[in-house]
């Protein structure tokens, strides 16, 4: 699967070998939400390699928001109908490749293609050491709801809705990854639809008290709330990207080799290369690890 980045175009190639396609083959991309675009196909052209080649195009509307991307080519080649598919990750760099070449003062022995590939390693890698992607998304959560903070399974910038209806507001609290929902008075609960269950037990009072609550605590343990809600990073946090440049500048480095393959120390006749036990440790690097401290996801949440 390739990488688009988000607010970018992209070209996607059918490349026909042994032959030529009958008529102008068909592109559509398909989103995940299910949403179909005709994209316009121009060509043929020969490669290098004979191939006939057909080019469509990944319009600039299309990767305004993360996610996963198809494109759909039909044609027919001697009378047999065919179809291709590829797929495509809308992403956001930790930083692009113009900031990353300005930041490492990198020449043109380092391709595009490498720097790429850098940052797609490193960013893959800090993402799952953090434990979070540094990416917005809209969608709906549905977790476990057993008291009145819950804890969430990645940042909420902003919250939208929920179900059960909430009759208050809830508060974003821990930098986005607690949800809280304070509790009412004694006369009230904080769901607004008292019917959200099979029955509807009363108090002494005549109070109708929702059957997933307690009136000692206005929650039952391990039933589940979907929040619908903007999620993740509107942009990359500074720590991040300073992380990325150190990592970026350790995997172009010759060395890095020997330290994925757990080699402490070479030696020639010359020189020698010998690695302290930290290389091998959490990050390996002492300045990433203390800039992503503060971005590891440490807590634990119940996703249902």
């Amino acid at each position: 699967m390739s990488d688009i980045y988000r607010n970018s175009t992209q070209f996607v190639y059918l490349d026909i070998y042994g032959g030529v396609a009958d008529a102008p083959p068909t592109a559509v991309c398909v989103d995940e939400a299910g949403t179909t675009t005709d994209l316009t196909v121009q060509g043929p052209e020969t490669t290098t390699d004979n191939a006939q080649r057909w080019t469509a195009t990944i319009p600039l509307t299309l990767t305004q928001n993360v996610g996963e991307l198809t494109v759909n080519w039909n044609f027919a080649l001697d009378g047999v109908t065919a179809t291709k598919t590829d797929y495509f990750d809308v992403i956001v760099p930790l930083a692009d490749l113009a900031t990353l070449r300005d930041e490492l003062e990198l020449g043109e022995e380092v391709t595009d293609a490498q720097l790429a590939r850098a940052e797609r390693k490193v960013r893959n890698f800090i993402e799952n050491f953090c434990g979070q992607a540094f990416v917005p998304t809209d969608e709906t959560v549905t977790l476990k709801w057993d008291g009145e903070n819950i804890m969430l399974p990645k940042r909420l910038i902003s919250f939208t809705s929920s179900n059960p209806v909430l009759a208050v507001v809830p508060v974003i609290k821990g930098d986005g990854f607690v949800l809280n929902i304070p509790e009412l008075t004694p006369d009230g609960y904080p769901i607004v639809d008292p019917s959200y269950g099979d029955t509807y037990p009363t108090d002494s009072s005549g109070i109708i008290i929702p059957p997933y609550l307690s009136r000692t605590g206005y929650y039952k343990q391990y039933k589940q709330i979907t929040i619908t809600g903007h999620w993740g990073w509107d942009r990359v946090p500074n720590n991040i990207q300073e992380a990325a440049f150190i990592l970026v500048n350790d995997y172009l480095s010759p060395d890095q080799l020997y330290r994925d393959k757990y080699l402490t120390s070479l030696t020639s006749p010359d020189w020698r290369i010998q690695f302290h036990g930290s290389a091998f440790r959490r990050t390996g690097n002492a300045r990433v690890d203390a800039l992503l401290e503060d971005y590891v996801v440490k807590h634990l949440w119940r996703l249902i």
